[in-house]
């Protein structure tokens, strides 16, 4: 055995395992070493997000773990992104063992199986770290986007879901469709999240939120759309009625949470990034104007915001008065 094979054994030894979660990896993400500054080996970032308070779900919790050097990753508009979803940072590109779990890259369908069949690490047919009873039951995931280059100014409303991948969380390496009518970013940066809610059948109910700084890229010579992404609103399931599908710009999907849930699923019974809920494969591209209206709002945020904040409507004073008196 070769002396590269006992070390990749020894590496693996000193991993971090949680069993049976995910996230979004990259040097542009939030949160990236965990809050121990595990940079190679943590799996923080995984935890899944459930019955926490606003201030503990949003951005994971991250906000004071923003990405080093103040990485920023590209998203060219028009095309395909890889990105790289895993257990932990070390079975990525940027962690000790790369190439422990997926050798090749991890995206070909040969490569679904762990190389370590033993530890049944990434699916072993029943859920493993993917929540799925197999490939046909992944529920796919999504990127969303807001456009600040300032994180704290962020509000739950201000997230547009722009890219979804039903093939996710099959393989470690998962591509993004991103719509080519795309705006440029203020300062060359915007602030992203992956989202991943897993089937019922998988596991207990929970969501996942990675989120990252990103910068909408355009071809040189190409004119630079200025639409700009209309305001997002909450999804709705319309599995049994496809006509009740909810067109336009969608907000992600924030759901067992004690605050600022959007989605009134009760338990068992996961809203999930696919075609139940509005969401077709790939490139969202109508979602460059508002075509819907919600009062869903959240209060326990007290950003700024991108879009202004929305206000319940009341009924002015004097017609008040005039309904009162009329009694």
């Amino acid at each position: 055995m070769s002396l590269a094979f006992f070390f990749t054994l020894f590496c693996f030894a000193s991993l971090h395992f949680v069993n049976a979660h995910v996230s979004f990896w990259a040097p542009s993400m939030f949160g990236r070493c965990g809050s121990n500054n595990q940079c190679e080996n943590t799996q923080e970032p995984i935890i899944p997000l459930q019955n926490l308070p606003f201030h503990k779900w949003w951005w994971h919790n991250y906000l004071d773990f923003p990405p080093a050097n103040d990485d920023v990753m590209a998203l060219p508009a028009g095309q395909t992104v890889t990105v790289q979803l895993a257990g932990n940072s070390a079975f990525t590109s940027m962690g000790q063992v790369p190439d422990a779990y997926w050798p090749g890259g991890g995206g070909k369908d040969d490569m679904d199986e762990s190389v370590i069949n033993n530890q049944k690490y990434w699916s072993d047919g029943k859920s493993g770290n993917l929540h799925t009873s197999g490939h046909p039951d992944v529920a796919g995931c999504a990127l969303s986007i807001a456009y600040t280059d300032n994180a704290r100014t962020v509000r739950p409303e201000d997230m547009t879901i722009f890219s979804v991948q039903h093939d996710c969380v099959w393989h470690r390496d998962t591509y993004f469709d991103i719509p080519a009518n795309m705006p440029a970013c203020p300062n060359g940066k915007c602030m992203c999240s992956w989202w991943w809610i897993h089937n019922s059948d998988g596991g207990s109910d929970q969501m996942y939120q990675t989120a990252f700084q990103c910068n909408i890229t355009h071809a040189p010579g190409t004119q630079v759309p200025t639409t700009p992404v209309g305001r997002p609103v909450p999804p709705v399931n319309c599995a049994n009625d496809p006509s009740k599908c909810i067109k336009g710009p969608k907000l992600p999907m924030y759901w067992k949470q004690k605050e600022c849930n959007n989605m009134p699923e009760p338990g068992h019974f996961a809203p999930t990034y696919g075609t139940d809920y509005g969401f077709a494969q790939g490139a969202q591209d109508d979602i460059f104007q508002t075509i819907n209206t919600s009062n869903w709002t959240c209060p326990q945020s007290t950003a700024v915001g991108v879009f202004p904040r929305q206000r319940k409507r009341t009924v002015p004073l004097r017609h008040r008065q005039a309904k009162r008196h009329s009694h």
